[in-house]
C-alpha cells in the first residue's frame, strides 16, 4: 500500500497556500519512474508542476531512479542515511524539483558524506516560484545541466555540512548563496551564471572554480576559500546586495583564497555600487593584468593581499580602469554596509606582500589606518600616497627591506624632516628589523630618474655621492637611525 502522509515543516504549518500535497514515493529498486515496479507500493506517482510530489526517498542505497519523462515534479528529496542515490534524466527530459513554500529545504541529508548523483543527457530544474529555497546537507554531484531558483545551501553543522559539484552547465535566476560548512566546485569547461548575486559565505565556506571554468554573476560575487583558476565575471549588484558590494575577495579575515597562475577575474563599474572588498587573506599567482576591477578596491582590516606575481590587479583610478597595476589605486580602508547603516568606511590595518616586484599607482589611507609592506627583496614604485579626506594620518610599516628597491615618486602627503647632515626621514613609514623595532625611514632622493628611495639606512658621506651615480658601486658603513 502507498505511504500517503503530509510532510509538516513547521514552515508549512504557517503556509497560506492551499496546496494538493502528494504523498511521499519510496523508490524500492532501480528503474523508471513510468514503471510500478519501481516504487515500494507499485503505484507510479502523478505529479504536475502545481501538485508536486510531497517527498521523494530511496530504500536503500545504491539505487537509480530513471526520469523518463518530463512530467515528473518533485518538492523534496531526503537522503537520510543512504551512502549513494542516483536520479539519471533521460535525453530531451526535464526533472523539476519544485517547491511551493519559500525557505523550505529542497534535499536533505543525515550526513555531509551522502551522495545524490544527479546524471543523465537530460535537464535538472529546482524551481522555488515563492522564494529562496535551501539545500542541507550532502554531496550533490550534478553531472546533467541544470538551472536553479533562488537558492541557498546552508548547513547548521559540520554533520550536516555539503558540497555542490558543478560538473555540468547550470543557468540560474535569482540569488544563489552558499552559507556556513558549504563546498561549491566548478569543473573545467564548466559554466555556472547567475541573475543576481552568487555569494560564498560564512564560516568554513569553500569555492573553488577550476581552470577552464566560469562563474557569472549580474548581482555582485563573494568569493570563500579556495582555488580561483578560472574566470569569474560580476558585472554589478542587484537587490539588497546594492549596499554592499560588487565583488567581495573573503566575507572575513578567515576566508583564505588562492589566485592561480591561470586565474581570470572582470568585475564591471556599475554607478553607486563600485566597491570591491579584499576581507580575507588572497595570494596571487595571476598573470599581469588578469585581476581587472573596474571598481575602488578596499583593503579591510585584518586582510592580506601576497602578491607572487607581477601587475596582475588592475584598478579603478579616478574615472576609469586603470591600464597597468602602476597606474591602480588600492585604498588600505576599511568598507562595510548594510540595508539599514548603508555605507561605513573606517581605518584599516592590512598587509601586502610581495613575492615578486610589483608597482602601484596610489596608496589611499584612512585616518588612522596602517599598511604593513612586506617588500621581501622585490622591487616596488609606488606613485603617491593619498588621503581619503584631507589630515588623515597614517603609517606604512615596511618589513624584510632591502635598500634602493622600494621607490616613491611624491612625498605629497608624507610627513618627513631634514636631519642634521642633511638626509630626508619619514615621520610616518617605518622600516622593521627582524626583532620588529621601528625605524625611521630614509627618503634617498633618485636626482637621475626621479622619485624617492625609501632605505633603512643612508651610506657614510664619502660614498653617497658615488652611490646616487653608480648604483653598482659597493654599499659601505651604514648607519641606521632609530625612532626616539
Amino acid at each position: 500500500m502507498k505511504n500517503r502522509f503530509i510532510y509538516f515543516a513547521p514552515i508549512f504549518s504557517a503556509c497560506a497556500f492551499c496546496l494538493d500535497l502528494n504523498a511521499a514515493s519510496i523508490v524500492s529498486q532501480s528503474g523508471d519512474w513510468s514503471s510500478g515496479s519501481t516504487w515500494s507500493d507499485g503505484v507510479v506517482p502523478e505529479t504536475s508542476s502545481a501538485n508536486p510530489l510531497d517527498s521523494l526517498s530511496f530504500a536503500t542505497s545504491g539505487l537509480t531512479l530513471r526520469v523518463d519523462g518530463s512530467s515528473y515534479y518533485v518538492s523534496l528529496i531526503e537522503l537520510g542515511d543512504n551512502a549513494e542515490s542516483t536520479i539519471d534524466i533521460a535525453e530531451n527530459q526535464t526533472f523539476y524539483i519544485r517547491n511551493l513554500v519559500g525557505d523550505n529545504p529542497f534535499i536533505t541529508s543525515n550526513s555531509k558524506d551522502n551522495i545524490l548523483n544527479i546524471n543523465g543527457a537530460g535537464k535538472l530544474a529546482v524551481q522555488s516560484p515563492n522564494g529562496q529555497i535551501q539545500l542541507r546537507g550532502g554531496i550533490l554531484n550534478l553531472n546533467a545541466e541544470s538551472s536553479f531558483q533562488s537558492i541557498y545551501a546552508v548547513a547548521s553543522s559540520a554533520a550536516t555540512a555539503g558540497t555542490i559539484n558543478f560538473n555540468k552547465d547550470s543557468n540560474n535566476t535569482g540569488q544563489f548563496s552558499i552559507g556556513t560548512n558549504y563546498t561549491l566546485n566548478v569543473a573545467s569547461g564548466v559554466s555556472v551564471s547567475t541573475t543576481r548575486a552568487l555569494n560564498v559565505w560564512g564560516w568554513n565556506s569553500f569555492l573553488n572554480i577550476a581552470e577552464g571554468a566560469k562563474v557569472s554573476a549580474n548581482g555582485g560575487v563573494c568569493l570563500a576559500s579556495g582555488s580561483i583558476a578560472g574566470e569569474v565575471i560580476s558585472t554589478g549588484a542587484m537587490g539588497y546586495d546594492t549596499t554592499q558590494y560588487g565583488l567581495s575577495f573573503g566575507d572575513s579575515a578567515s576566508h583564505v583564497i588562492t589566485l592561480e597562475a591561470t586565474a581570470s577575474i572582470k568585475q564591471s563599474y556599475v554607478a553607486s555600487q563600485n566597491q570591491v572588498r579584499l576581507r580575507g587573506q588572497v595570494t596571487s599567482y595571476a598573470r599581469e593584468g588578469m585581476i581587472a576591477l573596474d571598481s575602488v578596491l578596499y583593503l579591510c582590516n585584518s586582510s592580506s593581499l601576497t602578491l607572487n606575481s607581477s601587475g596582475a590587479f588592475l584598478t579603478r583610478n579616478g574615472d576609469s580602469l586603470a591600464a597597468s597595476q602602476g597606474e591602480s589605486a588600492f585604498y588600505i580602508v576599511n568598507y562595510a554596509s548594510s540595508t539599514s547603516n548603508g555605507k561605513m568606511f573606517s581605518a584599516s590595518n592590512a598587509t601586502i606582500s610581495l613575492g615578486a616586484d610589483n608597482d602601484f599607482g596610489s596608496l589611499v589611507f584612512y585616518d588612522g589606518s596602517i599598511l604593513n609592506f612586506e617588500t621581501n627583496g622585490h622591487k616596488s614604485v609606488i606613485g603617491s600616497i593619498d588621503l581619503y579626506a584631507d589630515g588623515a594620518n597614517y603609517e606604512i610599516d615596511i618589513k624584510n627591506l632591502t635598500d634602493f628597491t622600494v621607490k616613491l615618486m611624491s612625498l605629497d602627503n608624507v610627513k618627513y624632516y631634514t636631519d642634521e647632515e642633511g638626509y630626508l626621514v619619514a615621520e610616518n613609514i617605518y622600516v622593521l628589523d627582524s626583532d620588529e623595532f621601528k625605524t625611521f625611514a630614509y627618503l634617498i632622493q633618485d636626482t637621475a630618474n626621479g622619485g624617492y628611495w625609501i632605505n633603512a639606512a643612508v651610506p657614510e658621506p664619502c660614498a653617497y655621492a658615488a652611490l646616487l651615480g653608480a648604483m653598482a658601486l659597493g654599499f659601505a658603513a651604514w648607519r641606521r637611525r632609530r625612532v626616539a
